[in-house]
């Protein structure tokens, strides 16, 4: 295969990013970031009821 650094420098973007998605897709299976929020839902008992 091509090699991360010829890939980070014709995408130009940052060799980490080439990286981690490589190694995403190898765990996972897929090349999509998972979904996270910025801090955990704060639920009250409300919510939950």
């Amino acid at each position: 295969g091509i090699k991360q650094m010829i890939i980070s420098d014709r995408l130009n973007i940052p060799h980490s990013t080439v990286y981690d998605t490589i190694k995403r897709y190898k765990e996972t299976g897929s090349a999509e970031p998972k979904e996270c929020s910025d801090h955990p839902k704060m639920l009250t008992k409300r919510d939950n009821q």
